[in-house]
């Protein structure tokens, strides 16, 4: 994704003049790594934000656990686990652009699309295990916290974006570092991905 200028407003009151894909600050070692750099920005760019992404960067995301998890509810409701990842997987832009009310009601529609309907008990128990799986991946590590600081220390203002169902915004407030960051946008929540632009200036 790297580096791009923005003039963008984040509710009225934070100006971004310059921002940048923050995995370079998160590498694998969690190094804090000075910006600006020559090398990179241009000599009229000042920085005066960073915008984060949440899952796979602030916090870790393994799409195999998540793939064994729907696989898992698949089973539990009877349903052919290929066929309902794969049913998952293609109507979950939908979710995550807010189109459902909750991960149950998705559910219950994703088991739609292959046939049979599920009772509401049964949608319950499985959006509580989705819940609980979202709830475990938002534990960021020690030196995540120790990476913001140092952002928030330089002066700079620290912003989420994130792609994500319900269950995020619903969790954000127990968020161990959520007290370090200046704006969170969940897609879910602003019915609208990152793949456009307009979540940029929500």
């Amino acid at each position: 994704m790297g580096i791009y200028q923005s003039g963008l407003g984040l509710g009225g009151e934070l100006r971004w003049t310059a921002d940048f894909h923050a995995r370079r600050l998160l590498a694998t070692s969690h190094k804090f790594i000075d910006y600006p750099s020559e090398a990179i920005l241009p000599h009229n760019v000042q920085i005066r934000g960073v915008i984060f992404d949440l899952y796979g960067t602030l916090v870790p995301f393994s799409p195999e656990a998540y793939a064994k998890l729907v696989g898992g509810m698949g089973d539990a409701l009877g349903l052919p686990k290929t066929r309902f990842l794969q049913s998952w997987g293609k109507a979950w832009p939908k979710l995550e652009k807010g189109a459902f009310s909750s991960t149950e009601a998705f559910i219950v529609h994703v088991a739609k699309t292959l046939g049979p309907r599920i009772d509401a008990a049964a949608a319950h128990r499985m959006a509580e295990r989705h819940r609980r799986f979202q709830q475990k991946t938002l534990r960021p590590a020690a030196s995540v916290a120790s990476t913001l600081r140092r952002l928030r220390d330089r002066g700079l203002k620290i912003a989420v974006v994130t792609n994500c169902p319900p269950e995020t915004p619903a969790l954000w407030p127990h968020f161990k570092v959520q007290n370090l960051i200046s704006v969170a946008v969940f897609s879910c929540v602003d019915k609208v991905s990152k793949k456009s632009s307009r979540i940029y200036q929500q």
